[in-house]
């Protein structure tokens, strides 16, 4: 099974999430959302410490991208050996 986000459409993306992560084992959800938290409260930071500041908000930006696509080569090599995101959560 191959799913695969729309670039641009993030409503459709979050629900694609959500869709995935009804599959998914209780510690898998917990782990995901733990990890989901530090990011979060990370961007936060950033936001709090530099409150109106364009340049942030294009750092935040520019770094929401470069993990995206961090995740998803990564995810590229675990589904070689099948252990993508689609494997694991079904």
């Amino acid at each position: 099974m191959s799913v695969g986000f729309k670039s641009d459409d993030i409503d459709a993306n979050i629900a694609l999430i959500e869709q995935l992560m009804s599959g998914a084992t209780q510690d898998f959800g917990n782990r995901a959302m733990r990890a989901g938290q530090e990011v979060e409260k990370a961007v936060h930071n950033v936001i709090k410490s530099r409150v109106g500041d364009p340049a942030a908000s294009i750092g935040i930006a520019f770094a929401v991208h470069k993990v995206a696509k961090m995740l998803i080569e990564g995810d590229r090599k675990a589904e070689e050996q099948d252990r993508g995101v689609i494997q694991l959560l079904s």
